[in-house]
Formats: structure tokens, C-alpha cells, sequence
């Protein structure tokens, strides 16, 4: 069994309770939290009480039975110490397709409240989810330090927790504490409850306007719909203002983020790298693409064709009458752990594609 002990410096140890040392003196001491001790109250009293059994009585055997509580969850005075990353998995999917749903991992960060979450392939080896925890630790600094991860004991996410803690620690990260929240208690990891909260809200707001844009349905295990529920993240860090006047965002990074002004799933021209080097110079390096979100951690404009997914630093607006065509769908293709078809990276499935008929195309959609 693994304890921790925080001490008044604010600096937290991890040990382990596999017996004590008699040699090392003890010094100073750590108090008990104090529950209430109920006291029976006079025998007439209780007589009273028990005709109604109304107000609540800690003291009564079945007002506690009936209607006792769990224990609050108490938020203590903040004290310097380690860093904590709270995780869940969550499942989206439709109303009329109950079955039909795909899990998303979801995490955040206390302090800052910045916010991650992606869709979790199927048949897949958790490669690519745990590459994608340490790149959002990596984003909002955390990767070197001491982290406390507090999550749930299913084994799904645990198994993907322990493996993120692997890929961590290769890359040289700090001391990694894992933290399990009692069974069937939600309320212990209330600070990502509220943040699965705000990315399915923002999922459905982003989904809504894609298909009234588009004109089409889209389904839980479309193409799109993992991008969308990454970019709902990205979207609630840079824009979703708090109680201390700042977002996510600029709590981590001390200033206001730089956000195209782009609507998710707009038809754009975006500017290629060459591959021919001095010899392609000749060859247009502007191709049509859908809009498909940023990358966290440098900023680059994800952009999406019939080809593949890519990074791009330059993006240029099309009319407003060309950028909402139905067949823009038919271009995302491809997911975040499937790019392109020749990705050495690939791990798991690939989602459908919609393909619209020509009637389709020529009506404006579905």
C-alpha cells in the first residue's frame, strides 16, 4: 500500500507501508479530521422524535439508515504541493443509437482548470491516448514535474493511467502518483465531472452547427466527430472565461490565446509544404482543405482532406458561399490515430465516411 504525507514545507512524499524504523525518532505529529459524535438527547425527546422522525437526527439509528449522506468532500485551503491531473472516461453517442458509442478521455488539471479530451480508438493498443495525456502534459508544463492523477478504478482507465505513467517516465518525467477515488462516489472527482460537463456541451454546440452548415446528420463514429470533440477542448480553455476573469488558457500560459477566427469544419485553402524541394518551385502549394481545429501545444491549424490529415501554419478563407458546400464532408476522411493510409502510427479503427449522392451534392446535402 502507497501513502502520502505532506509536510508543512508543502513538499509530498510517497511511501510505501511495509513496516517502520525503530531507530528514527519521531518528530512533531498530524491530527485526525473530526467527525461529529452524536449524543443521545433526553428519553422523552427521543419518544417526540420518533413519531415523525422529521427533523434529521444523527443520533437516530434510521434517520441515518434512510437518509444519511456521504461524507463531503471538503475543499481544503489550497497548500503548495503536487500538481493534480484529474481523469474519467465519458461516452458519447446518439439518442436514437443508444448502443453505438464511443468513449472519450477526458483530463484536467486543477489550478488551471486546462482541459483535454479525445476519443479512444477501438482495437487499439492505448498508444496512441497515452501520447496523446503526455503532449497534454507537455502543453501545460507538468511532463518534468511531480503529478498527482486522481481518477476512478475501472480498469479501461486505469490501464490507459498506468501506461501514460510509463510513457512519462521514459521521457524523463518526475515522481507520478496515481490516486483512485472510492467506488460509485462521482462526487470525489467533481473537478472532472464539471469538465466532461463543459466538453459535452461544447460537442453538441460544434455538432449542431456543422449540420445545420453541411446539411447532413452526423453520426457518433463519423470522421469528424474526434476532432470535434478535441477542438470542443481547445475551445473551452481559450474562450470559457472564469469567476477570476481569465480562461484556462490564459491562467497556464500568463497571457490571452491567438485564435483564427475560423468556424470548425469550414472549407479553406491551406498552404502545403513542398516535397520537391528547389525543383517544385513550379508547383501550386494551395490545396483545399476543411478546417478541423488547432494543435494545443504549437498552435499549428489542422486541416483535412480525401488524403489525409495535416499540419499547417497558413490558412486563407474562401468566399462565404463556398464554404459550406455538402461535399465538404465527404473530404474528413481520416481521424487523429489514422491519418493517412501509408501512417506509421496507425492504432485502431478508422471511422466512417459519409458519401453523398449526387442528388445529395445537388440539393445541398441530406
Amino acid at each position: 500500500m502507497r501513502d502520502i504525507l505532506r509536510c508543512k514545507s508543502g513538499r509530498v512524499n510517497v511511501v510505501d507501508e511495509v513496516g517502520g524504523d525503530d531507530s528514527e525518532e519521531e518528530a512533531g505529529n498530524r491530527k485526525v479530521q473530526k467527525m461529529q459524535d452524536p449524543k443521545l438527547p433526553k428519553e422523552c425527546d427521543i419518544q417526540d422524535h420518533n413519531l415523525t422522525h422529521l427533523p434529521f437526527r444523527s443520533w437516530c439509528r434510521h434517520c441515518v439508515r434512510g437518509r444519511g449522506k456521504e461524507m463531503p468532500h471538503k475543499k481544503l485551503q489550497d497548500e503548495p504541493g503536487m500538481i493534480e491531473l484529474h481523469a474519467d472516461l465519458c461516452f458519447l453517442g446518439d439518442e436514437n443509437d443508444p448502443g453505438n458509442t464511443v468513449p472519450v478521455f477526458v483530463m484536467r488539471e486543477r489550478t488551471t482548470r486546462m482541459t483535454l479530451a479525445a476519443v479512444v480508438p477501438s482495437k487499439s493498443t492505448n498508444t496512441y491516448i497515452t501520447k496523446r495525456i503526455v503532449a497534454f502534459m507537455k502543453e501545460i508544463g507538468v511532463v518534468h514535474g511531480d503529478v498527482l492523477v486522481k481518477t476512478d478504478q475501472e480498469p479501461a482507465i486505469m490501464a490507459i493511467i498506468e501506461e501514460a505513467g510509463r510513457v512519462r517516465a521514459a521521457e524523463g518525467g518526475g515522481r507520478y502518483v496515481i490516486e483512485q477515488s472510492p467506488v460509485g462516489s462521482s462526487a470525489s472527482n467533481g473537478i472532472v465531472e464539471r469538465a466532461i460537463l463543459g466538453v459535452e456541451q461544447q460537442a453538441r454546440v460544434l455538432k449542431s452547427a456543422l449540420e445545420d452548415r453541411w446539411g447532413v446528420s452526423i453520426g457518433a463514429k463519423h470522421s469528424v466527430v474526434p476532432w470535434l470533440v478535441e477542438y470542443a477542448a481547445v475551445l473551452t480553455n481559450r474562450f470559457e472565461v472564469g469567476k477570476d476573469g481569465k480562461t484556462a488558457f490564459e491562467r497556464n500560459k500568463g497571457r490571452a490565446a491567438r485564435t483564427l477566427g475560423v468556424e470548425f469544419g469550414e472549407a479553406v485553402l491551406w498552404k502545403r509544404k513542398p516535397v520537391g524541394g528547389a525543383l517544385g518551385k513550379f508547383s501550386c502549394m494551395w490545396d483545399d482543405g476543411i478546417y478541423l481545429g488547432i494543435r494545443g501545444s504549437s498552435g499549428e491549424i489542422i486541416i483535412g482532406t480525401a488524403a489525409g490529415a495535416w499540419r499547417t501554419r497558413t490558412i486563407q478563407r474562401k468566399p462565404g458561399q463556398e464554404r459550406w458546400k455538402p461535399e465538404g464532408i465527404e473530404m474528413v476522411r481520416w481521424v487523429p490515430w489514422a491519418k493517412k493510409e501509408d501512417d506509421p502510427e496507425i492504432d485502431g479503427e478508422k471511422y466512417e465516411v459519409t458519401r453523398l449522392t449526387p442528388q445529395e451534392v445537388e440539393g445541398g446535402g441530406a
